[in-house]
């Protein structure tokens, strides 16, 4: 996706983009990861539509918790790295996520000097995760900008 305004139809999902990726950067490649959202959940229609790719993966039959997904985003991210990324370029890979079990994604893409910028909700952050970030944007001072309620009629 080349650089220019954000695609996303909704305000609330061009301030996050705003935020993940700052105006006047180049954008590779927009990927959303999750479990399979209900026939009627219209949030991820939307992020196709704008030009995002979207990865679901089903549920566990057993517990209902997400299955595949970590491990999914994280080949992805090294895929990408090698097909797409240069370091003398200073590209970037951006994380939307906080979990300690991307160390072992984040470290290599590091090593071969790419840039990796991790933007999480404080409560879900692993301090390891953190430090080892050459970026590091909480969502948590975002909130009242990314969210509202709506009135009650």
């Amino acid at each position: 996706m080349a650089a220019g305004p954000c695609p996303l139809p909704t305000l609330r999902e061009r301030r996050l983009y705003g935020i993940l990726c700052p105006p006047g950067e180049n954008v590779g490649r927009s990927i959303l990861f999750g479990s399979k959202p209900p026939e009627n959940d219209s949030i991820w229609q939307r992020v196709r539509d704008a030009d995002f790719e979207v990865e679901t993966f089903d549920r566990s039959t057993f517990t209902n918790k997400e299955k595949q997904v970590d491990i999914a985003l994280s080949t992805r991210m090294m895929e990408d790295s090698f097909t797409y990324m240069e370091a003398n370029k200073g590209d970037i890979a951006i994380l939307a996520a906080g979990d300690g079990d991307f160390l072992p994604t984040i470290k290599p893409l590091q090593n071969r000097g790419l840039g990796v910028r991790v933007v999480p909700w404080s409560h879900a952050v692993s301090h390891q995760l953190r430090d080892t970030a050459n970026e590091f944007i909480e969502l948590d001072p975002h909130f009242d900008h990314l969210t509202w309620t709506t009135p009650a009629a």
